[in-house]
C-alpha cells in the first residue's frame, strides 16, 4: 500500500476502499471498468474520497492494456446468425448482449455457448447496460429508448415514445443515435435527427438538451447527425464527447454546474 495516490486520505479511509472493493467484486470482473467504477462510486467507504483520487484510484486498480500489445489476427466467432447487429454490451455475468438489428431482435448470449431472445419486432441500433444489468436500447420504429429491467423482464419507455419530432419529450431517432447511462441512471441520448443530445433525469418524462439543439450546422454550438456519445464521469466529470458524424469530427461539450 506504498502507492503515492493514497497519500492524502486517512489509513481508516484506504483499509474500508480496499476492503469494498474486495468484498463486492469478484476476481473474474476485477478487469471490468464499469463494475469497479460502480462498486468504487457507490460505496460508503469512499464516499469522503475526492474526484481526482478516486479517478487515481481506478487508474491504480483497473489493469492497462500493453502500449505495444498485438491483436490476434485470426477473430473467434461467437455468434453468425445475425442481420446487421449494429451494437453490442456485456453484462457483470459475462453475457453478450446483441443488438441484431435488422432481424428486429435483442439477443443474449451466455458464456456456453446458448442464447436466448429478449425483445422481437424492434427495430434496435443501441444498447447500453447500467450498473444494475438493466438493458437500455433505442427503438427507431418508435423514437423511443425503453429499458429492459434485469429483475422482471418489463420493458418500459423512458425517453420519447410520442411520435417523432424535436419537442422535449420527442425524438427522432434517425441512423445509429447512441446513449449512455450514467451512475446516477440519468440517461443521454444522440437524437440524431434533431442534431443535438438530450440529457433524460432519472423517471423524467422529459430531457434537457446538453449541446446542440440550435439547427444543423457546423458552429461550436451545433451539430450535424449525433452518433455515438461517451459521458466522462471520472476524469473532468460530466464531460460528453460525441461523434458529429456529418460535420466529420468528435465534439466534446463541458458541464458548467456540478453533476447529478
Amino acid at each position: 500500500m506504498t502507492s503515492p495516490i493514497f497519500t492524502s486520505t486517512s489509513s481508516s479511509i484506504l483499509t474500508s476502499t480496499i476492503s469494498s472493493v474486495s468484498s463486492s467484486i469478484s476476481t473474474s470482473n476485477l478487469s471490468s471498468t464499469t463494475s469497479l467504477k460502480s462498486t468504487l462510486t457507490t460505496s460508503p467507504a469512499v464516499s469522503s474520497i475526492s474526484t481526482s483520487i478516486l479517478s487515481s484510484t481506478l487508474s491504480f486498480l483497473i489493469p492497462t492494456l500493453c502500449a505495444s500489445a498485438e491483436w490476434d489476427p485470426n477473430a473467434i466467432t461467437v455468434v453468425s446468425d445475425l442481420y446487421d447487429p449494429y451494437d453490442i454490451a456485456i453484462d457483470s455475468e459475462d453475457n453478450l448482449i446483441v443488438a441484431d438489428t435488422e432481424n428486429h431482435l435483442l439477443r443474449k448470449l451466455f458464456p456456453n455457448g446458448t442464447n436466448i431472445t429478449l425483445v422481437t419486432n424492434t427495430k434496435i441500433t443501441s444498447v447500453f447496460i447500467d450498473k444494475f444489468d438493466n438493458i437500455y436500447f433505442t427503438d427507431t420504429f418508435g423514437d423511443e429508448v425503453h429499458l429492459l429491467n434485469s429483475d422482471d423482464g418489463e420493458i418500459i419507455t423512458v425517453a420519447g415514445g410520442n411520435g417523432p419530432g424535436s419537442e422535449l419529450d420527442q425524438l427522432k431517432l434517425d441512423g445509429d443515435p447512441g446513449i449512455y447511462v450514467d451512475q446516477n441512471l440519468n440517461l443521454y441520448i444522440s437524437d440524431t435527427g434533431n442534431d443535438r443530445v438530450v440529457k433524460y433525469f432519472r423517471n423524467a418524462t422529459s430531457g434537457i438538451i446538453v449541446a446542440g439543439g440550435l439547427g444543423r450546422g457546423s458552429a461550436l454550438n451545433q451539430l450535424n447527425t449525433t452518433y455515438g456519445i461517451y459521458v466522462d464521469e471520472f476524469n473532468e466529470i460530466g464531460a460528453i464527447y460525441i461523434c458529429d458524424t456529418f460535420n466529420h469530427r468528435r465534439c466534446y461539450s463541458r458541464n458548467n454546474c456540478s453533476f447529478s
